[in-house]
């Protein structure tokens, strides 16, 4: 008798499992509503969990971010010498687990076409490692993505730059097509950088 029930209990326990997973798949928009006001509850105490002690203009930054086109890139490093051997990808150019969590949120928010929100967090990135190409290029895919044409532009051109001063060449090549359709004259200005 025993056992009987214990194998009832299972199988109620197994079809109510598999209720509610037919539910999420068949509702999608309540489960992401959820899974957004649960990723903010982690961004905002972050740094709490970590023992780090947050600065209120972090904070204050993060909650409300400013439109790609009001806030300037990071300027680049003086004029670039023609070559610069590429840079090796070791520990130094990883991002560390804070950044790498805040990439995740970023990516998570552009999927969700939270665009205010994925832009602020890519620009708190970019603000910690301005060195990183590839930032400014999923910065640019999320400003497209948002119409803001003329941001995602200066996003790709800045990330072609990097790209040209870090000795990758065929990545910033492959910027050429995107940049020739938002701004003609970045694209002819990379093209002649390469052609160097």
């Amino acid at each position: 008798m025993r056992t009987f029930l214990a194998r009832l209990i299972f199988l109620i326990l197994l079809v109510a499992i598999v209720l509610l997973g037919i539910a999420a798949i068949q509702h999608p928009h309540s489960w992401q509503e959820d899974w957004q006001n649960v990723r903010a509850y982690f961004v905002r105490h972050w740094a709490e969990w970590r023992g780090e002690a947050a600065k209120p203009a972090e904070a204050k930054a993060a909650a409300e971010p400013k439109p790609a086109t009001s806030t300037p890139l990071p300027p680049l490093m003086a004029a670039s010498p023609s070559y610069v051997p590429p840079t090796p990808l070791g520990a130094e150019t990883r991002l560390n687990d804070r950044q790498l969590t805040l990439l995740m949120a970023a990516r998570q928010a552009f999927w969700m076409r939270d665009y205010p929100v994925a832009i602020g967090d890519y620009q708190a990135l970019i603000n910690a490692r301005p060195d990183r190409a590839a930032l400014y290029g999923e910065l640019g895919n999320v400003l497209w993505a948002a119409g803001q044409r003329i941001a995602a532009a200066n996003a790709y051109g800045h990330a072609g730059k990097l790209l040209l001063q870090q000795g990758r060449y065929a990545q910033a090549a492959a910027l050429i097509p995107i940049l020739t359709r938002l701004n003609p004259e970045a694209a002819t200005q990379l093209q002649a950088e390469l052609a160097r």
